[in-house]
C-alpha cells in the first residue's frame, strides 16, 4: 500500500462547477472513447467546466470547444505532454460538450467564483474603475481605460457642391 501524506486535489473554483471526466462518464461513452476525450483535455490542459468557459460562465469558449489552446490564459500546473489529436477525437470532444451545452450556452451557467483558477489570465477587469488590466508575458501590467469620444462640433470642414 501506498500512502501519501501531502497530496494535492483541485478543488472547483466557481459554484455549479464540475469535473468534466466525471461528467463526460455518466454518458456512456466507451472506454477507448473516454480515452480520446481525456487525451483531448490534457492538450487542453483544462479540468473542470470553468477552464473552458468565458469569465460570465455562461458559455463554452469556441476555442476550447474546437480543440485550440486558450491564447488568454495559461495554467499554471505541469502536465504530461500531449501530442496533437486527429479530427476523430476532437467530434468526439465537441459530442461531449455538446450533452452540457446548446449552440455553446452551458445548461447549467456557473456562478460566483469560489477561488483563484489554476489558469492564469492575461485580462483582468478592474472592480472599482471601468478599465481593463492585461499582463504581458514577463509579468508587467497595463491599465486601458475606455476613451471618451470627442464632442462633435458644429464647425463645417468640408463641404461640397450639389
Amino acid at each position: 500500500m501506498v500512502d501519501v501524506e501531502h497530496h494535492w486535489t483541485h478543488k472547483l473554483v466557481r459554484e455549479n462547477d464540475l469535473f468534466l471526466m466525471d461528467e463526460f462518464m455518466k454518458y456512456n461513452f466507451t472506454p477507448a472513447q473516454m480515452k480520446l476525450i481525456n487525451q483531448c483535455r490534457l492538450y487542453l490542459q483544462v479540468i473542470t467546466i470553468a477552464d473552458i468557459t468565458a469569465a460570465d460562465g455562461k458559455r463554452l469558449l469556441r476555442s476550447t470547444f474546437n480543440g485550440i489552446q486558450p491564447q488568454d490564459r495559461i495554467s499554471t500546473l505541469y502536465w504530461p505532454r500531449q501530442e496533437p489529436l486527429p479530427e476523430n477525437a476532437w467530434n468526439l470532444w465537441r459530442t461531449a460538450l455538446s450533452y452540457l451545452t446548446t449552440q455553446l450556452k452551458l445548461h447549467n451557467p456557473l456562478s460566483s467564483w469560489l477561488r483563484n483558477p489554476h489558469q492564469q489570465w492575461n485580462w483582468y477587469k478592474g472592480d472599482n474603475t471601468n478599465g481593463v488590466y492585461f499582463r504581458t508575458a514577463d509579468g508587467t501590467w497595463f491599465l486601458y481605460e475606455p476613451v471618451t469620444p470627442p464632442v462633435p462640433s458644429n464647425r463645417v470642414t468640408r463641404q461640397t457642391k450639389l
